[in-house]
């Protein structure tokens, strides 16, 4: 017997999944309503009273069983040839269901999903249909909700956006399954390759080293002046074969995180690049305040010469991009970009699959020398599949408010540099020098890894991107499915 939740939602301001409002389903898509009826059809349904009576009657072709506290609860009357049930107590119920069938659908509503998700190991998958507005000013209301979706469960399938004959919206189904229930979930992947990481969730790496940092951690001063607690040598080791990081116990803008890494990727250290789409993480260590409090006054404001964009496009040259840089005779650097993936492709084995973005005399014409300095990219190939992991080296390291951008940062790397090789992405590690959070953090990261750890998102990329340019990659060339963070938490970046 397997236990199914489906249901329609749609994401909401607050962070939570929308299913109804005023009792009542808060869109029209005929699409969902026939995906929902193609796959209950003869199969059993499950619940609640309030979902019954949103219905108004029992369901065709199928065995309706309705969850209801109320032990005077009858229903009017029962079409010809529908069974309907009416259970008083959930654990009766759950002894009950063997009875009928293989598949059983808990089709809502919020209290009932609840009640299942909270059985370990009940569930066995989940199905979901997520509506999206089309129009952006005028967002789809909820007043019920889905509960958040657990750690366990993998964002095993999916569909792309696709309209609705109702022009209003678009949607995609999203497919779940139970992975600490089903332990051959990788045969899903058409690999014989197990990942085996005993089920525990990526983002709990991340909460252990929050933990040990705050137990175990140096208290330091810093050249910002806030003071850190910090810890020397650590390391974090994420799987990112089926899903990638992007922590769930905060949301983190991963279109941001996405663009930084293309803005390096295409050699630029022009932080007005990124202002000019509204990003701003890097205006302050580009301002004139900054650059001139740091010994620059020569370098434009919105610049970082000899930056990360520098030192993996163009390491040892000059800096092309900057009027006031007093650059001598123009020399030409070396790609480290190219150089990987020539590797990768012609030598895919080789121990010096590597590139560095530390060049000492550089790093002393920098305001910001580079905090992740180094990756090395390594390859396994089992049945003939080839599978890439990647080890970045980070001199120092923002616990709460770069780390996070980082280590999706560097997934959608090794996700590019992938699909650019035909490989599949396999792990992602990295080694911290000075991994530390900053005094005025404190408070908000213990908040942070005090919240539920949510089902990780999966990364697709456009297929385009394997021959593309790398100034051609734009953000319109990814896609996060199945992202439901809890709310943001803004820190406060130390300059």
């Amino acid at each position: 017997m397997k236990i199914i939740l489906i249901a329609a939602i749609s994401k909401c301001k607050n962070s939570k999944l929308g299913i109804g409002f005023e009792n009542k389903i808060p869109w029209d898509v005929p699409e969902d309503l026939e995906f929902f009826k193609n796959t209950t059809i003869n199969k059993t349904i499950v619940m609640g009273r309030k979902t019954y009576e949103s219905i108004g009657k029992p369901l065709k072709n199928r065995v309706n069983i309705i969850l209801s506290s109320d032990s005077n609860f009858k229903i009017p009357s029962v079409h010809e040839g529908t069974e309907v049930l009416i259970y008083n107590s959930l654990n009766k119920l759950i002894v009950d269901l063997k009875k009928h069938g293989k598949d059983i659908y808990v089709i809502g509503g919020h209290e009932i999903y609840k009640q299942f998700l909270g059985i370990t190991g009940l569930v066995h998958s989940i199905i979901l249909t997520e509506i999206t507005s089309v129009n952006v000013n005028s967002p789809i209301s909820c007043d019920t909700y889905f509960p958040e979706i657990p750690w366990n469960f993998l964002l095993s399938d999916y569909t792309l956006d696709t309209f609705s004959k109702n022009s209003d919206y678009t949607f995609k189904i999203l497919k779940y399954i139970n992975k600490t229930l089903d332990p051959d979930y990788n045969k899903m992947y058409n690999t014989d390759y197990t990942f085996d990481n005993n089920f525990v969730p990526n983002e709990m790496v991340y909460i252990n080293l929050v933990k040990d940092i705050m137990k175990n951690g140096n208290n330091r001063s810093d050249r910002s002046g806030i003071g850190t607690i910090s810890k020397f040598g650590c390391q974090l080791k994420f799987d990112i074969s089926q899903t990638v990081p992007l922590l769930t116990t905060k949301r983190v803008p991963w279109k941001t995180a996405i663009e930084e890494m293309l803005w390096m990727l295409r050699g630029s250290t022009d932080s007005l690049e990124l202002q000019q789409k509204g990003i701003k993480i890097w205006n302050g260590h580009t301002s004139r305040e900054f650059l001139d409090k740091s010994g620059f006054p020569s370098y434009d404001e919105g610049q970082l010469p000899y930056g990360y964009g520098h030192q993996i496009r163009n390491a040892g040259g000059d800096v092309f991009n900057c009027k006031n840089c007093n650059t001598e005779n123009e020399i030409q650097g070396f790609d480290q970009l190219e150089y990987i993936l020539y590797e990768l492709k012609t030598n895919p084995f080789s121990r010096r699959i590597k590139w560095n973005l530390w060049t000492s005399h550089q790093m002393i014409k920098t305001p910001l020398p580079t905090c992740h300095n180094s990756i090395q990219f390594y390859v396994e190939e089992i049945n003939n599949i080839k599978y890439l992991s990647a080890m970045v080296g980070m001199r120092s390291n923002d616990i709460a408010c770069g780390n996070p951008f980082n280590i999706f940062g560097y997934s959608v790397l090794v996700y590019i540099i992938a699909m650019k090789c035909e490989m599949i992405p396999k792990d992602l590690i990295f080694n911290l020098g000075d991994a530390h959070i900053y005094n005025n953090h404190l408070n908000k990261i213990t908040e942070q890894i005090s919240k539920t750890i949510r089902s990780q998102p999966v990364l697709h990329l456009n297929k385009d991107i394997k021959d593309k340019n790398f100034k051609d990659i734009n953000i319109n060339d990814f896609q996060i499915i199945g992202y439901y963070p809890h709310p943001t938490i803004k820190y406060e970046m130390a300059i």
